[in-house]
């Protein structure tokens, strides 16, 4: 019996210090939890016309997101690497 109770008393200490995640915390935004070839695609194409214009942080910010959606897109890399060799970092 005494153990049981024990046992108990360490769930309630163990749970009363869980922390979710959310409080306090500023929330994160979650990637995608699906893979969409087109839409990345898209993304990427509207980052090169920003990296055209001189817009390296658009760009690399259109890459990011679309590289999110298919992360297999080589070309894209290319691009997210050039766009960041722009900006000298």
């Amino acid at each position: 019996m005494n153990k049981i109770v024990s046992v108990i008393l360490l769930a309630l200490a163990l749970a009363g210090c869980a922390n979710d995640g959310t409080s306090g915390s500023a929330k994160v935004a979650e990637p995608p939890r699906h893979f969409d070839f087109n839409q990345a695609v898209a993304a990427i194409e509207t980052a090169k016309g920003a990296a055209g214009g001189g817009d390296h942080a658009g760009a690399i910010a259109s890459l990011q997101s679309g590289l999110v959606l298919w992360p297999a897109h080589q070309p894209g890399w290319a691009a997210l690497s050039r766009a960041y060799q722009m900006t000298g970092d």
